[in-house]
């Protein structure tokens, strides 16, 4: 494999020359050029990404850290994600964290040391001190769908109190009083919000809050149908029930199988996320959709703003943490189908 010594010995000029014909530092004579092109044509040359990368400071790779790259919502964004920055010639290095505070710390190093050009990650919820040092690093950092802890970085977040909200009003304006709700673990900034959502709807409502109706902190969709059993045991039963994340309704709907209950003519159901399995159900599920491409838009245009302006202010990559951008949160939209049914008094 070729060399940009090699390079340089058939061109005849210094491996600098050829180093600022590749990457345009510094004006090269037009003849000198076309030797050095033509030389890297006849060799099959190849640079070193690596090495470049090391020379400019500058990468071209951006990293994704997300919860769990086998569900729909996590696939979707990074598949998103990838449409924003193909088209400005950055490659993603993709790391899935299965939810473990520990994997995340080590994919950070890993990304640090890689010397990626940015981050955007989906956080676990656990303070990541490696954050700071990437922080102190000029590398720009994107949470979304999730809070990082971190005050100096910026967050892309669905209204995920809204959506709960909506979902939890239109249940009530259906005539339902007893509404269960199924959700993940306790400290994601989702589950929290969410929670507060319903909890404001029924309030709005004047309806009191019975903390036995809200089943918080499964991880798997195992867990989530143990969970959703216990909602169905409840005395007087629930008449509608929200699942609050794909994972909660996949939960929901095996646990109802298993139990013979059908839906919506005993129990009305609401799902927040969408995805197309909801859409082909024998009743298709009415769900909260967020805008996931939206999302991934503005925390593409996040991190490429902050690489653009830190080479701009200092010849290299990063954000200036003294003015962090503000968190962009978008409304999810209610897609009313088949699931959820009105209770005639």
């Amino acid at each position: 494999m070729a060399t940009i010594l090699d390079v340089a010995r058939r061109a005849g000029v210094s491996t600098a020359t050829v180093s600022h014909v590749i990457n345009g530092t510094r004006a090269v004579l037009p003849e000198t050029r076309r030797t050095v092109e033509a030389a890297i044509a006849a060799l099959h040359y190849h640079p070193s990404a690596v090495a470049r990368g090391l020379q400019s400071n500058i990468t071209q790779t951006v990293g994704v850290l997300v919860a769990d790259i086998s569900s729909y919502f996590f696939a979707q964004i990074v598949r998103q994600l990838e449409s924003v920055f193909e088209p400005e010639h950055y490659n993603l290095l993709l790391c899935n964290t299965d939810e473990q505070p520990e994997r995340e710390q080590r994919y950070l190093e890993m990304l640090h040391s890689k010397r990626v050009d940015g981050i955007i990650m989906v956080p676990t919820g656990i303070d990541q001190p490696i954050l700071r040092t990437l922080i102190e690093s000029k590398v720009p950092i994107v949470a979304m769908h999730r809070k990082l802890r971190e005050p100096d970085l910026p967050a892309v977040l669905s209204d995920d109190e809204d959506a709960a909200y909506q979902a939890t009003d239109y249940l009530v304006k259906l005539g339902h009083r007893r509404i269960g709700v199924l959700a993940r673990a306790h400290n994601l900034s989702p589950v929290i919000q969410r929670t507060h959502g319903y909890m404001k709807a029924l309030r709005a409502h004047w309806i009191p809050i019975d903390q036995r109706l809200i089943e918080v902190g499964h991880q798997s969709t195992e867990q989530a149908t143990r969970a959703a059993k216990r909602l169905f045991t409840m005395n007087p039963p629930i008449t509608a029930v929200i699942g609050m994340s794909l994972t909660s309704s996949l939960g929901l709907l095996k646990a109802m199988r298993e139990l013979g209950v059908s839906y919506p003519d005993q129990v009305s159901v609401l799902g927040i996320g969408d995805a197309p399995w909801m859409e082909v159900l024998p009743a298709p599920l009415t769900v909260m959709a967020a805008p996931v491409d939206e999302m991934c838009s503005a925390a593409g245009k996040l991190i490429l703003d902050a690489l653009a302006q830190g080479r701009k202010k200092r010849g290299s990559n990063g954000q200036d943490m003294a003015h962090k951008p503000q968190d962009v949160l978008v409304k999810s939209t209610l897609i009313v189908r088949e699931s959820c049914q009105e209770i005639r008094t």
